[in-house]
């Protein structure tokens, strides 16, 4: 005999709330979202307003699903997108984020690697920050959100950090003109 109805959903629900099933299941429909995030640069680059609204939509349903999930599945609520000192930690974060981008732009500047020959229109820049910031909301809720949360429940927190940074620094692998080294260095 199987059991009771309750007791198959519950045991039905405590796999699907499990560690793996978190990775398997959330990470794979985040990854889904973070493919078609792409998708829209490609299709709508003619169109940079429509580009930048359906990016910010998947960017936000990504959210919603990542919350859906802490929500019906884990039962929990989602604090871990808390927030409260959003404000000031955007803040701070973005300000040194830039700094440390234009202080390693000034550098290669001066050593000679790099040097600015043109400057694209607006209309290039806008669509590029939106899926900047898209990105990093799938980077963050699938390294940090799924895989590290995963990880840190089997293995502990050091072993979650080492596995998260490893991976999501040997992503980057897939990038146009990518190297190992480069990727090592995305991981540390």
């Amino acid at each position: 005999m199987i059991g009771s109805p309750h007791r198959v959903a519950g045991i039905a629900h405590q796999a699907l709330a499990s560690p793996p099933a978190r990775l398997l299941l959330l990470g794979f429909l985040l990854l889904v979202m973070m493919g078609l995030n792409a998708d829209v640069m490609t299709s709508y680059a003619d169109e940079p307003v429509k580009a930048v609204v359906h990016v910010m939509a998947i960017a936000i349903a990504g959210i919603a699903v990542y919350l859906g999930h802490a929500r019906f599945v884990e039962r929990q609520a989602g604090n871990d997108l808390g927030v409260q000192g959003m404000r000031r930690e955007l803040g701070f974060g973005l300000l040194i984020g830039a700094g440390l981008y234009a202080t390693c732009e000034l550098l290669l500047m001066a050593l000679g690697v790099y040097r600015i020959t043109g400057l694209n229109p607006v209309s290039y820049l806008v669509p590029a920050i939106a899926m900047a910031l898209s990105s990093s909301v799938f980077e963050e809720l699938l390294f940090r959100g799924v895989l590290f949360r995963s990880v840190e429940v089997w293995f502990g927190s050091w072993a979650a950090l080492a596995v998260s940074s490893l991976v999501f620094g040997l992503s980057h692998l897939a990038n146009p003109q990518a190297t190992f080294e480069g990727a090592l260095f995305i991981a540390v």
